[in-house]
């Protein structure tokens, strides 16, 4: 549900910044040329009309998040199993006022690429709008009923419990849309001071409302932040795993240092190999004889005077012994 507001607060701030720039902007330079607004072409009404529908797209899904929000805690927490409703009221229902805005103008008010407000025909896309700020509201309402009732039953003596249920209603002022109740009414007349600070405060609150929903619902979200930190985790984990085994292959890759000993003593290439045959039998024998335990046995020796000790014969089938450290390819790749 939140991608989905998301989405069309994106899309309604990207297509008015491009209907300002070359339709609105052009206007205010005073050249000799004619404006897009004066020439009335077909490209700034198409412009005109995408931006209608992305601006009522997005009333549109603050309407399904009161909807849903308030369908969840009024009905007994019921999670709703199906968002086609919502996804046909978000993206699909804005079409028919706008197509409707549309053929109004382009037949009885087709000047200056329907940018200046006719009130007749802006009524239109206006109506629904208005209409979804207003249940938002009915909900908004009925939802600090709801929670105040169910925590008063839950706990009678503790009125922390009433401003934490208040708010958490509050922060949903801005996803519901209900701040535009503010700039509702557009003064048309009065002091400069007056209409310019009208003009920032609508624009502030139009501009930054996606800012503050993403705020609120996203980047201050605990469980999103742990998810954050968790990824973050096994990023890391992933880099050091990747590290490591690059280590291991350059460890692999080099000449074992039982080689470098058996050059190191000397005697050219057959004194070498001589020497590396050696080394590796000694370790073969310090090995097997780790594995095998001697018992002793005293028996008496007619030559001698003193007893000697026989150690007990290796097993038949001795236990296969574990390669040396070093391989074929190292070794013909040393000489």
């Amino acid at each position: 549900m939140h991608k989905n507001l998301f989405t069309a607060l994106l899309l309604n701030a990207l297509m008015s910044i491009l209907f300002k720039c070359f339709v609105i902007l052009e206007q205010l330079d005073s050249s000799e040329h004619d404006t897009v607004l004066e020439e009335n072409g077909i490209g700034c009404k198409v412009l005109c009309v995408i931006t209608k529908y992305t601006r009522m797209t997005t009333y549109m899904w603050m309407f399904c998040e009161g909807f849903y929000l308030h369908k969840l805690i009024a009905a007994s927490f019921a999670e709703q199993k199906s968002l086609r409703m919502f996804y046909i009221i978000g993206w699909v229902f804005p079409v028919f006022p706008v197509a409707t805005f549309a053929l109004l103008r382009w037949y009885f008010a087709d000047e200056e690429c329907w940018a200046i407000p006719i009130n007749p025909y802006e009524w239109v896309t206006n109506s629904p709008n208005l209409l979804s700020l207003v249940l938002n509201f009915a909900f908004l309402c009925n939802i600090i009923r709801v929670l105040v009732t169910k925590l008063r039953a839950t706990h009678m003596n503790e009125p922390s419990q009433f401003r934490k249920a208040v708010r958490a209603t509050l922060v949903l002022v801005p996803l519901f849309g209900l701040h535009f109740f503010l700039v509702l009414y557009r003064p048309q007349s009065g002091e400069c001071a007056t209409l310019e600070g009208y003009t920032f405060l609508s624009y502030s609150m139009d501009g930054l409302q996606g800012f503050l929903v993403s705020l609120i619902f996203c980047y201050l979200n605990g469980e999103i932040q742990g998810l954050v930190r968790r990824s973050v985790q096994r990023m890391r984990l992933q880099r050091m795993s990747l590290t490591s085994s690059s280590e291991w292959r350059r460890s692999t890759r080099s000449e074992p240092a039982l080689a470098k000993l058996a050059v190191a003593r000397g005697g050219g290439k057959r004194g070498a190999m001589s020497n590396l045959l050696r080394i590796s039998n000694d370790r073969i024998r310090h090995r097997y004889s780790m594995n095998v335990r001697p018992s002793t046995v005293n028996v008496a020796n007619p030559v001698e005077e003193f007893p000697v000790t026989v150690c007990k014969p290796p097993p038949k089938n001795p236990r296969r012994l574990r390669r040396d450290s070093y391989s074929i390819e190292e070794f013909s790749d040393t000489f």
